[in-house]
């Protein structure tokens, strides 16, 4: 019968069925500490090694790089703890919305999914399987428990010296095959890999790119360490007389030593001894040059690690810092990378064979549910709400207040729940547009004054309401047809359009008659009375 095997080289099984207990057992492991001692030599050997496939010295070196350097540590766990403060999200596969049954399969699936992950602690999953990001490569077994549904009881991290890899296939390391391993289970690992670039696991890690810088920066430790053991303490010096006899000269010498520390000699007193401080005088000499060394080598370690330094590196003084407390901690596009690529190896490892088991492999193969880290950037609410506000009040646009609501996170008032802000009248309803307001019945554009106690006063007020009598239907007759256009109007450019329309059948000449007619009388009566 013929083997079916997966991606990584497992077994498939005709009719798979979980494998309960642990394949991988817990072993005390004898580290060879390949850090002690490192010289370019011996780096090169151990990433030779990992190109043959036998990884353990490289994933042993990685772990004591992690465990010594306190910058590559820090960066380290910024570019973990980036994924693991995301939002997460089990969402069921999308479907035709027509086929009731594929849809109601997805939601089964999601249900599954999601129970699956609250149950599991996913924060230590998060972080056990961003150790890819440094070694390459993360492996992590999954505990299954059968009952009335198969489930992961726990996902436990697996040390990735335990694997060798053959090409792009893993094999675990046993005793009964100690050299290329034995095929893993399928259904069995989640095995999560870092595609720094392209070729093959063991060497896509970014320990590979750091691997150089650590140990140049060791070894300007390890000179800064001995120039300061060398300058940093006080000389003794003694001098003794020519004619001085050896016993003098050690007692001299013991008297010296006995001070303090070793840093102590003797001499004649006719000899001279000269300290040269190497590059004294010099704007690169002295201590400086090895403090740089090991700056340079923690900045291209942050580079590679976070794509950028500004976060890391203040030494270009104030200017840097506040560029950098802008700056995200990790660059944006790697957060999501990061996240992409997890949510992916979650999805093919651990939901698929639990959908499969519970629900069926053709659901696992059509409506396999996603998880999805929600890696949006915060916006500017600030600069979003003074943009609405420059569109409603300037630019005249009216925006659903629901829509509002959703962007700035703002509930809806329920009931009779006290509210705060500023009280807005709110437009007549019935109108499509703001200014639509009902006039009151019976309203006319002018109305006569109140009658005057002074006599003359009273002959012009009796003209203006001869006026006002003979013009009101003139006016009427202008203002109706326009009121009529206003009500009739869906927004402000269809009202524009109808009044230009119109402006030439509106007739003037009974307004300007009466207004002719009104200013005769108001000059012949002004005459009359002077």
């Amino acid at each position: 019968m013929a083997t079916i095997l997966d991606q990584y080289g497992r077994v498939i099984e005709a009719a798979p069925k979980p494998e309960l207990g642990r394949v991988v057992a817990t072993l005390a492991q004898a580290l060879t500490y390949p850090s002690r001692g490192l010289t370019p030599g011996a780096l090169t050997a151990i990433l030779q090694e990992a190109d043959e496939g036998q990884v353990a010295r490289q994933c042993e070196l990685a772990t004591e790089m992690e465990e010594k350097d306190a910058h590559l540590a820090s960066v380290l766990q910024t570019r973990r703890m980036s994924v693991l403060g995301l939002s997460w999200d089990v969402q069921a596969c999308p479907t035709d919305a027509k086929d009731a049954a594929a849809s109601q399969k997805a939601e089964a699936a999601q249900a599954l999914c999601q129970q699956a992950m609250d149950a599991l602690d996913v924060e230590d999953l998060v972080v056990d399987l961003m150790d890819a990001i440094w070694k390459g490569y993360s492996i992590a077994e999954i505990d299954w428990r059968t009952g009335d549904v198969v489930m992961p009881a726990t996902v436990e991290w697996v040390e990735p010296s335990r694997f060798v890899w053959l090409g792009k296939t893993v094999h675990l390391l046993t005793e009964a095959s100690p050299k290329e391993g034995e095929p893993l289970p399928a259904n069995k690992f989640l095995i999560h890999t870092h595609k720094a670039r392209s070729g093959w696991p063991a060497r896509a890690g970014l320990f590979r790119t750091c691997a150089w810088l650590y140990l140049f920066k060791n070894y300007s430790m390890k000179d800064w360490l001995q120039y300061c053991e060398t300058y940093g303490l006080p000389l003794r010096l003694g001098k003794y007389p020519a004619g001085a006899t050896k016993e003098d000269r050690e007692s001299l010498l013991q008297a010296l030593v006995g001070i303090a520390s070793n840093a102590a000699g003797i001499i004649p007193d006719s000899a001279d001894i000269q300290f040269i401080d190497a590059g004294a005088g010099k704007s690169t000499g002295g201590a400086d040059v090895f403090e740089k060394m090991a700056a340079f080598c923690e900045r291209g370690i942050s580079k590679a690690i976070l794509g950028q330094t500004l976060t890391t590196d203040t030494s270009g003084g104030t200017g840097t810092f506040a560029a950098g407390s802008v700056h995200n901690d990790v660059r944006h596009d790697l957060v999501e990378a990061d996240a992409t690529a997890l949510a992916k190896t979650i999805r093919r490892d651990l939901f698929r064979p639990l959908v499969g088991w519970n629900l069926g492999w053709d659901v696992a193969d059509k409506v396999l549910p996603y998880l999805v880290f929600d890696t949006a950037m915060p916006e500017d609410l600030k600069s979003k709400a003074e943009t609405y506000g420059v569109l409603v009040e300037k630019v005249g646009l009216r925006i659903p207040a629901s829509h509002v609501r959703e962007i700035f996170g703002v509930p809806a008032p329920i009931d009779n729940e006290e509210l705060v802000g500023k009280v807005v009248a709110p437009a007549n309803p019935a109108s499509p547009m703001p200014m639509k307001a009902a006039r009151p019945g019976g309203a006319q554009p002018n109305k006569a004054l109140p009658v005057s106690a002074d006599p003359g006063q009273a002959k012009v007020d009796g003209l203006v309401d001869t006026v006002i009598g003979e013009g009101a239907p003139v006016v009427a007759a202008m203002v109706d047809p326009l009121i009529a256009l206003v009500e009739s109007a869906t927004d402000y450019d269809d009202l524009r359009d109808k009044i230009l329309a119109a402006y030439s059948s509106l007739g003037t000449s009974a307004l300007i008659d009466v207004l002719a007619r009104a200013m005769t009388m108001a000059d012949l009566g002004g005459r009359a009375n002077a």
